[in-house]
């Protein structure tokens, strides 16, 4: 009350406006060249970005500030475990703490999945996919600990597979720096 020119925000983890500023800068930059800076300060300003929905100039321009990001994250991919990942893949990532329950140990499965059908049918169309995979697991829980195993083996399945490694990449990140 003090002090009305100043915004505060309550929460548990980073705001989205800063997330944003850092870890999209691009996007950022566009959305203040399109709405102005008012999102900054009160999150109901992004609706008005709605209004170039049909903008293709500014289209253009998401996809091409959307292709850069993937540039940069493989480049660092490959710079920190040395795994050249296809920028024009689909980015499939799940961070997370693991469980045997949440959608890791199932997209480990899907994954098994397309190489089968890959390797069944070699020819088939398939858009390439990059899964990338960011966990942990509690100390002593042991099935956790397999699936990460698991999604490990089949990251070198693939990779040592000729017919299906263009087309499925796993990348299980150590450290992910949440931080």
């Amino acid at each position: 009350k003090l002090t009305p020119e100043k915004f505060t925000n309550v929460t548990n983890g980073v705001t989205f406006r800063r997330w944003l500023g850092q870890s999209n800068p691009e996007l950022s930059e566009l959305i203040k060249e399109c709405i102005g800076d008012g999102f900054i300060y009160n999150t109901e300003e992004l609706e008005k970005f709605a209004d170039f929905a049909g903008d293709k100039a500014v289209l253009d321009r998401l996809e091409k500030i959307k292709y850069n990001n993937k540039v940069r994250f493989a480049n660092r991919i490959n710079d920190d475990y040395g795994i050249k990942v296809d920028p024009s893949s689909i980015f499939d990532m799940q961070v997370k703490r693991l469980h045997e329950y949440k959608r890791q140990h199932l997209n480990a499965l899907h994954i098994i999945s397309d190489y089968l059908k890959i390797k069944a049918n070699p020819n088939m169309p398939f858009t390439p996919k990059t899964y990338i995979f960011g966990a942990k697991a509690a100390p002593g829980y042991h099935l956790a600990k397999k699936i990460i195993r698991m999604i490990l083996m089949l990251a070198k399945e693939i990779e040592n597979d000729p017919v299906v490694r263009d087309k499925i990449k796993i990348v299980f990140v150590e450290n992910y720096r949440v931080s």
